[in-house]
């Protein structure tokens, strides 16, 4: 969570997160996994097309030390 909150800081984005906003991900694959974006909603402040969409990517090599060994390799052979 510090990692998406450091990355939407950098964009002058000011929201506030919830453990829950890790369950909206989407992984992206291109011979192997090459990144993982996460979809946070401002819930806050709702437009008429409904909540505002903010994309936090992070690339594979961001993320890989920060998934147990054993998974990661599962997920790089797919």
């Amino acid at each position: 969570m510090k990692k998406i909150k450091s990355k939407l800081k950098e964009q002058d984005i000011k929201l506030s997160l919830k453990i829950n906003d890790l369950l909206n991900f989407k992984i992206i694959k291109n011979k192997g996994i090459t990144g993982i974006d996460f979809s946070i909603f401002d819930t806050e402040n709702y437009r008429n097309s409904g909540y505002e969409e903010y994309i936090v990517h992070f690339d594979w090599k961001d993320i890989k030390s920060h998934i147990l060994p054993s998974f990661s390799k599962r997920l790089e052979l797919k």
